[in-house]
């Protein structure tokens, strides 16, 4: 169980932010199922690391929306094994969504790429956590705000977590592992 607190900020308008990941490791390394719920939401995921969105079902109370997001191709590229300081890690998804109220998106593809920038212990994320973890930069190549994401890989976890994103004028947030 990761949970996450902070504040998330849309359009200027800053609100208080709790996420809670029940995380469960799949028999596939690196593969993770978690359930999340947050201000307004709850959704399933399937991700890659806890990163990369395999697939994501979401359930938009107030609106009485469904969201859901599959990737159809995925590509990486760099050492996502080992993750050595200077390494950059690359992944580009193609993913198809589906609304509610907006029926099916045409799928997308997106360029991330992460450079490992420091290790450090992952106690010092908190007091419960083991091991080390390792600082990411991530930005999206095709992102029209060029938001850097600073993320941390739990190496006894085999997870990364997004900690906090540069400022925008559509939308940022700032957390922290509670």
């Amino acid at each position: 169980r990761l949970v996450l607190e902070g504040i998330h900020t849309y359009e200027g308008k800053g609100e208080p932010f709790r996420e809670v990941r029940v995380l469960v490791e799949s028999a596939t390394p690196g593969l993770f199922s978690f359930s999340e719920t947050g201000a307004g939401y709850e959704s399933k995921e399937l991700s890659f690391l806890g990163f990369v969105t395999l697939a994501r079902e979401t359930h938009f109370i107030a609106l009485k929306q469904n969201g859901s997001q599959s990737t159809t191709s995925l590509e990486f590229e760099g050492n996502w094994q080992m993750m050595p300081l200077g390494e950059v890690v690359r992944y580009s998804v193609v993913s198809r969504s589906v609304y509610d109220s907006m029926g099916s998106i045409a799928p997308v593809k997106n360029t991330t790429e992460c450079k490992v920038i420091s290790a450090s212990r992952a106690e010092d994320l908190h007091p419960t956590l083991q091991g080390v973890a390792k600082q990411h930069e991530c930005r999206g190549l095709h992102d029209q705000y060029n938001q850097v994401l600073r993320a941390y890989f739990l190496q006894d976890y085999n997870y990364l977590v997004g900690i906090e994103s540069s400022k925008s004028p559509f939308m940022y947030y700032s957390r922290r592992i509670t």
